[in-house]
Parts: structure tokens; C-alpha cells; sequence
């Protein structure tokens, strides 16, 4: 009984936090990467931490699932290097 109440709190804290972002000016293409990143994260929680099978269909959305937000950030015009650890500007 304690995980569907923790979900149901995690998503409503999520979903206010998500009209919030826009209420505030945040731009309507940042939605995709919220909704993939999130759903990647889920997965990999899901795995790591709930014993989930790391089959291929799953382990192939979590790859596409970064792949969309690394779009969304490239789009965006923002470029985080990780390996020199600094934000540079693409356009």
C-alpha cells in the first residue's frame, strides 16, 4: 500500500510542478525532454532499485529516451560538457 501512495504523490508533485515551469515562462519545447527524461529515469530506478529485467526493448527507450532529451537540449541551443564541466552556447 505504501508505493502506490508514494507514486500518486511523486506524479501530482510532478504535475504541478510542470504547470508551474510554464506558468513562470518556461519555453513549451522543454515539455518532450520532461516527459522522456522522466520516463527514462523511472526505467532506470525500476532496474536498479526494484530488480526489473534490463531487457532490450527497455534498455532501447532508455537509449532513445536520452536521445530525445539530448535533442531537445541541442535544439534548445544549450550544450553541457561534461567532460571540461562547462556550459557552452552551440548557436
Amino acid at each position: 500500500m505504501f508505493y502506490p501512495v508514494l507514486t500518486g504523490i511523486c506524479v501530482g508533485a510532478g504535475t504541478i510542478m510542470f504547470f508551474v515551469l510554464f506558468q513562470k515562462g518556461g519555453p513549451l519545447s522543454a515539455m518532450p525532454m520532461i516527459l522522456a527524461g522522466g520516463a527514462a529515469l523511472m526505467a532506470i530506478v525500476g532496474i536498479l532499485f526494484f530488480k526489473e529485467s534490463a531487457s532490450a526493448p527497455r534498455l532501447l527507450g532508455i537509449v532513445l529516451a536520452s536521445l530525445v532529451c539530448t535533442c531537445s537540449v541541442y535544439e534548445q541551443g544549450i550544450s553541457c560538457c561534461i567532460l571540461n564541466k562547462s556550459l557552452t552556447k552551440i548557436k
